[in-house]
């Protein structure tokens, strides 16, 4: 009888000469009825454990080696997609830190399974406070590479003067500004001014035998206005009409 001992991390591969034909899972050759002198021979190969990697949503992994030789170790790399941060490792990497990208599973002896999740990457933007009116950025946090409008509202009675910071290019004619593939955090701030009064013509019709003179004209919204009738010698104001009818 004949037994095969492999070293430890290696398997018996094949039996050769006279246990040619026994099989490999079999670490015993039997040599029956011997009648003359025999040759045996037995090859080993390393043993190897495979790691599984679980697909990933937005990112993967990579191990190296893998296989991977029983006692040895592999490394895992997580690869996120652009835009994307490794959120958590799982499986036998759970107690690896979603900081580290890489986890080394050390001295296999199994198979072994492997998964990350990822998460989108996000960048908050900064809304300095402004007198008269206020900035509203949507979305916010945005995401890495995404795009994010601000709105500037000026109070009762303001205009936009200014965009400042991440919008200063932004002309003050248009009340929202767009950042654009956003890859960092961002400021953005608003500058507003007071609005010039809105003014109303007063429009005089010409009389004969006597003028109107109406003060101040124009006259700013929400003010009051005085308008004088003077009559020509000889004539008396017969009537008002126009706005002043009564």
């Amino acid at each position: 009888t004949c037994t095969a001992t492999p070293n430890s991390g290696y398997a018996l591969a094949s039996w050769g000469d006279a246990c040619t034909g026994t099989d490999a899972s079999s670490l015993v050759c039997t040599l029956t009825n011997v009648q003359a002198p025999q040759t045996v021979s037995a090859t080993f190969t390393r043993i190897t454990h495979a790691i599984t990697v679980v697909p990933g949503a937005n990112g993967n992994v990579v191990c190296v080696p893998n296989p991977v030789n029983e006692g040895d170790d592999a490394v895992c790399t997580a690869v996120p997609a652009s835009g994307y941060a490794l959120a958590a490792w799982g499986d036998a990497c759970t107690a690896t830190p979603a900081s580290s990208l890489t986890c080394t599973l050390a001295n296999v002896q199994a198979p072994q399974t492997v998964s990350a999740t990822f998460t989108n990457i996000t960048h908050a933007i900064t809304v300095t406070p402004s007198a008269n009116g206020s900035v509203l950025c949507t979305p916010n946090p945005v995401n890495e590479g995404a795009d994010s409008t601000c709105t500037a509202t000026p109070a009762s009675g303001y205009a936009l003067a200014a965009w400042g910071d991440a919008c200063a290019s932004t002309p003050a004619s248009s009340l929202t500004c767009t950042l654009a593939n956003v890859q960092a955090p961002q400021t953005v701030s608003a500058q507003f001014q007071t609005l010039p009064p809105t003014t109303h013509a007063i429009a005089i019709t010409p009389s004969a035998n006597g003028m109107v003179v109406c003060t101040p004209n124009p006259v700013n919204e929400g003010d009051d206005a005085t308008c004088i009738a003077t009559p020509d010698s000889g004539y008396a104001l017969a009537g008002w009409s126009g706005a002043c009818t009564g």
